[in-house]
């Protein structure tokens, strides 16, 4: 992790300002509000220090996105006393991006600009993304809050590629927070109509898209495994859901994608399941029980079957599952199996569970459920034709 993001990462839990700002990532502004209501003092109140000017930098990013006005002209001004001494080669990217942010809510736009183009351009040199993602959506904000002409279009372009990113990363809470402000952006651009959402989301599936970082990441999969050294993956996503989100404009969808997630993680944690990744409509999810993947697949299915009942627009969700060895030393073994294992979810259709001949065999009996015969498939990026079977439920 880079130093930027280090430093963030471990003054998260430290004190008042950066648990605000953290309650801020979580959605949860009424706990924020409460510790900056609560705060012991403000932190331009007390002898600059190293650790003091990360809680003024803190301090100034939680006013900014709360919109409040007490402390921000002190905080705003300690901070531009900070930069102008050169403390931003501390934290060159974070320090111009929350003194834009402080510009913005008292509407110097001009400063507001010039700090926000200088923080991307740091980030952007530095391949610092993470920040990246942050000042665009911040400087996106900013430029739909001045709403001059061509406003609109820009904060929508920077919002495309901030949401790009915070899904490479594996973010997907973020990813949410900058869909939420894109419907704002779009309203702007064409009141009455939500344009249709990126192209990008018609070239590859949900699953063909979290692939790539699971791979990388199948190694660390060995704390998941049984006592064998085995661990069983779970790929899904909503089918069709390109055709589903153009019909539906990006904010109901946002809505729909909304409780999707929560009927899907609320079986992953009933079933003692962890999420290594989720992409949009697309989740990852290991277990150190075959059987027990079955058994969350089966229930997720007959959640969304309830849910659909009564939904105005129902969700078909498409699961795949595959076992195989997670310790470090079998390599490109287990990269395969987690391949396969994404091939199978792809092969589904909605409301379905496809399984390895691995999964059947490991954890069929154990789980009680029943298979069909789905006959030999050829996956793509794996040798030879594969046994699936669907999961009668």
């Amino acid at each position: 992790m880079r130093r930027a993001e280090a430093g963030r990462a471990a003054f998260l839990a430290g004190p008042w300002p950066w648990r605000t700002v953290l309650c801020l990532e979580k959605g949860d502004t009424a706990s924020a509000r409460k510790l900056l209501a609560d705060r012991p003092r403000w932190p331009f109140e007390e002898p600059l220090s190293l650790g003091g000017a990360y809680n003024l930098l803190a301090c100034g990013e939680a006013l900014a996105e709360l919109g409040e006005t007490e402390g921000l002209d002190a905080c705003y001004q300690r901070l531009r006393e900070l930069n102008g001494r050169g403390v931003e080669f501390l934290w060159p990217t974070l320090v111009p991006r929350v003194i834009a942010m402080l510009d913005a809510v008292s509407r110097r736009w001009d400063d507001a600009t010039t700090y926000f183009e200088k923080a991307l351009s740091l980030a952007q040199r530095l391949g610092y993304r993470l920040e990246l993602a942050a000042t665009l959506l911040a400087y996106a904000r900013m430029r739909l809050a001045r709403d001059a002409p061509g406003d609109a279009e820009a904060a929508t372009a920077m919002l495309n590629e901030a949401l790009q990113l915070y899904q490479d990363i594996g973010l997907p809470q973020r990813a949410e927070k900058v869909l939420a402000v894109k419907v704002q952006a779009q309203e702007k651009v064409a009141p009455g109509l939500t344009p249709p959402p990126r192209a990008k989301r018609t070239m590859r599936s949900t699953i063909e898209q979290i692939l790539p970082s699971a791979l990388a990441d199948a190694p660390s999969l060995a704390r998941h495994s049984d006592e064998q050294g085995t661990v069983t993956i779970l790929f899904t996503d909503i089918e069709g859901s390109t055709a589903l989100a153009q019909r539906l404009g990006d904010k109901a969808y946002h809505a729909l994608l909304a409780e999707h997630n929560r009927i899907l993680r609320e079986q992953v944690a009933r079933h003692g399941g962890h999420e290594v990744k989720s992409m949009g409509d697309g989740f990852m999810v290991a277990f150190a029980s075959a059987a027990r993947a079955l058994a969350c697949a089966v229930d997720i299915q007959k959640a969304f079957a309830g849910h659909n009942k009564t939904a105005e627009e129902p969700v078909n969700v498409r699961i795949g599952l595959n076992t195989g060895e997670s310790i470090e030393e079998a390599g490109d073994y287990f990269g395969t199996a987690v391949t396969l294992a994404a091939r199978v979810a792809a092969r589904a259709q909605g409301g379905q569970v496809l399984v390895s001949e691995v999964v059947r065999t490991v954890g069929g009996s154990l789980a009680g459920v029943e298979f069909r015969d789905a006959g030999r498939k050829q996956l793509k990026g794996i040798k030879g034709r594969q046994r699936v079977y669907e999961v009668v439920w």
